[in-house]
């Protein structure tokens, strides 16, 4: 059962935070703005091109983050003989700089990326 809890509760908190800090815009800007709906109403953010490109861009997410972690412990566990602290580390950093770059191209304000962190961190 504590597992369970466990995987839910920490793979609903990113979609949560996102949720919880996303803001939209008020009444009087989208009526001064109406070109903010333009890409909407084109499709330009969500057609075939950008769901095939964002599953691709996650596949590959998702080989770097597992691949390189697994290649870290294979080589140091393995082969130099490494301490379990010392790998934990390195995968650490590896997670701090995926979580950056993913979320300076998204354009995420600074809190949602911290909290990210944090809770990943936690895990």
């Amino acid at each position: 059962m504590y597992i369970s809890v466990y995987n839910l509760f920490y793979t609903s908190l990113p979609v949560l935070a996102v949720g919880i800090f996303d803001q939209d815009v008020n009444d009087k800007n989208s009526l001064m703005y109406p070109k903010l709906y333009a890409p909407g109403l084109q499709n330009l953010l969500f057609n075939k091109k950008e769901f095939c490109w964002s599953a691709l861009h996650g596949f590959y997410a998702s080989c770097v983050l597992f691949l390189v972690p697994y290649g870290k412990y294979f080589i140091s566990i393995l082969i130099k003989r490494m301490s379990i602290l010392k790998l934990q580390q390195i995968y650490i950093k590896h997670i701090f700089y995926i979580f950056q770059q993913e979320h300076t191209r998204m354009g995420y304000h600074p809190r949602v990326m911290y909290f990210l962190i944090t809770c990943c961190w936690a895990v």
